[in-house]
């Protein structure tokens, strides 16, 4: 009976690791991760995955597990999850019918969050934030259909304020420095 139930309690000892690797603010994301991966909602067919969860191993030296990402007839459809070599989490991203839809984050190796973007059918389209090694804001940018459009902002490594940029169809229009 305490075997079945550690094995219970394993995912969530997994999402606790996780949640303090990559810090509280992934917690909610990594938790949908979490569910996805121990309860797929298909199974791998022989030979190649038509639909489900297909796993990419790196095989010099070692096996290490580089890739996730789930199949539906044999496109990305859903979460992907890619990892560094040591095992942690550098991109996690979301596909629809093989584009990336909704939200994409990519981590640095210790973790922390170094960009987070918005896309819709494979392009670009609302905000891209980019975080440099302390985890500042180094800029925030506005995208449409793949292009630049409407406010971005710069910061410096300290993260104040150094330029915003009004853009129009991926052509800056405006410009201020501080």
């Amino acid at each position: 009976m305490f075997f079945f139930a550690t094995l219970l309690f394993l995912p969530f000892i997994f999402y606790t690791y996780i949640m303090r690797k990559i810090g509280l603010y992934n917690s909610l994301f990594i938790g949908i991760v979490m569910v996805a991966l121990f309860f797929p909602p298909s199974a791998e067919a022989r030979g190649s995955v038509q639909s489900g969860f297909c796993k990419v191993y790196q095989r010099d030296p070692d096996p290490t597990l580089q890739l996730v990402v789930y199949l539906n007839r044999q496109q990305r459809d859903g979460i992907s999850l890619r990892f560094f070599s040591g095992g942690e989490v550098q991109e996690l991203a979301w596909y629809q019918k093989d584009a990336l839809q909704g939200q994409r984050r990519r981590f640095n190796s210790e973790g922390q969050i170094i960009s987070s973007a918005q896309f819709s059918g494979g392009e670009l389209n609302g905000i891209l934030e980019e975080y440099g090694d302390q985890g500042q804001l180094l800029s925030r940018k506005r995208f449409l259909s793949g292009e630049l459009h409407g406010l971005s902002e710069y910061y410096n490594r300290k993260g104040a304020l150094e330029r915003r940029v009004v853009y129009e169809n991926g052509r800056a229009v405006h410009m201020e420095e501080f």
